[in-house]
């Protein structure tokens, strides 16, 4: 009896050991997440830093001043590229905002102020804001790669109309590829 329990000790060992290189091994190919002082690149924490300040500026009618001790400096930084922000209440259709000028804190400040504009009176602050960073744009032209749900919203514009929706927008509205997404979307803004 005492010899089983000595090999089932040491199969357990090996066990272990291997479980442990197995996760080694995984977590050596995991993508690292960016050091937070990288000027180029977002980190969770300066993205909830984001989620924050945006909170702060729709609950407040006053402009809100940049503050170097609180904010992280990645904020006075161009990307080139437009900020989204949306609220989201359960049963209704989201209020979207887009700004595309400006430093990250500028575009956080123009799309707060559109949200206040265009919601009805109400507790904005309080209900769930989502922030999208675009990453990247591309056109989506008939028969060629469509968007993937989930990960890539849509700006359409027809003449002076404009629709923005994010990526999670595909998700809420079910469709199941990038194909319905992009017909939806057309018939919401009314044009081919």
């Amino acid at each position: 009896m005492a010899r089983r329990r000595r090999y089932h000790a040491s199969a357990m060992v090996r066990l272990v050991l291997r479980l442990v290189a197995v996760v080694l091994a995984g977590a050596a190919g995991a993508a690292t997440l960016p050091a937070p002082d990288d000027p180029d690149r977002l980190t969770p924490a300066d993205e909830q830093a984001m989620l924050r300040l945006a909170r702060r500026m729709l609950a407040s009618r006053r402009p809100v001043a940049f503050d170097p001790e609180t904010m992280p400096a990645k904020l006075l930084r161009s990307r080139g590229v437009p900020l989204i922000l949306s609220t989201h209440r359960p049963g209704r259709e989201p209020l979207v905002a887009v700004a595309t000028a400006g430093s990250l804190f500028d575009q956080l400040r123009e799309a707060a102020a559109r949200l206040r504009a265009g919601a009805n009176p109400g507790p904005l602050p309080a209900i769930r804001l989502k922030l999208d960073l675009v990453e990247t744009i591309r056109r989506v032209v008939p028969g060629g790669p469509q968007p993937e749900i989930g990960i890539e919203g849509l700006w359409l514009e027809a003449g002076s109309r404009r629709l923005v929706l994010p990526a999670s927008e595909a998700l809420r509205l079910g469709c199941c590829d990038g194909a319905e997404f992009v017909a939806r979307a057309l018939e919401r803004l009314g044009g081919a």
